[in-house]
């Protein structure tokens, strides 16, 4: 199976505050963003190559996260409970130096 990636955009601040992270997509769709890891776009090895090089976009794979490659079903996704990273979580976890912006 091919690695699947989260893409955490780090230009924007999340809706819920400057201290959670902020996803690319929305299920299958790329664009648009979320803070809610399961609904977030799952970008395979083709997809995050164009994103390659751009300082304020970070590849990060679901694996390292612990999270299902595949999205929650849509019969199992509860809207009124969101599921969020902290930066500071980010910073711990995978050796990043995210901040609040």
């Amino acid at each position: 199976m091919a690695k699947k990636y989260l893409l955490l955009c780090n230009r924007h601040n999340s809706i819920y505050g400057d201290e959670w992270c902020l996803f690319w997509g929305c299920r299958d769709e790329e664009c648009g963003y979320t803070s809610d890891v399961r609904i977030a776009h799952r970008f395979n090895e083709e997809e995050i190559k164009e994103f390659k090089g751009r300082a304020d976009d970070i590849p990060i794979p679901v694996y390292d996260l612990g999270l299902p490659e595949d999205y929650i079903s849509k019969e199992k996704y509860n809207e009124n409970i969101r599921v969020m990273i902290e930066k500071g979580t980010l910073n711990k976890v995978l050796g990043l130096d995210l901040k609040r912006l």
